[in-house]
């Protein structure tokens, strides 16, 4: 069972790298994933994901705090309104057109009420003093 989870963590992480590629590819989400199935198979990898220099701080925040940096969400919602926004443009299916705008808002929305990591939050307070 080891050697299938380690697998399917690392299908995650190719599937991951190709989000820093593809700029409509949801990359985080696939280190997510990856990091579950590496702690259940595999604990070097999942350290490396853990301090890689990219990606290990938003993984460290969503284990410990299911947070999101402010960048990210701002970063992520563009490219959500903007992905979808062309997807909506090119398809001429009006339900399409209204799921895509359903999917759209609940995926902002999803983002929008994720916290934010405490030490962003005590970055924030410091440089506001």
């Amino acid at each position: 069972m080891r050697i299938l989870l380690s697998a399917l963590g690392f299908g995650s992480v190719a599937a991951g790298v190709i989000g820093f590629f593809v700029p409509i590819w949801p990359s985080t989400v696939f280190f997510i994933v990856a990091l579950a199935l590496f702690a259940k198979s595999n604990p070097e990898a999942e350290r490396r994901l853990l301090e890689h220099p990219r990606i290990g701080q938003a993984l460290r925040d969503w284990r410990s705090e299911h947070a999101i940096s402010r960048k990210s969400k701002v970063t992520a919602s563009i490219l959500i309104v903007v992905t979808i926004g062309v997807s909506i443009y090119f398809s001429e299916i009006l339900w399409l057109r209204w799921l895509l705008v359903v999917i759209a808002i609940l995926l902002v929305i999803f983002l929008c009420t994720r916290r934010e990591p405490k030490a962003y939050l005590a970055d924030q307070s410091k440089q506001i003093v």
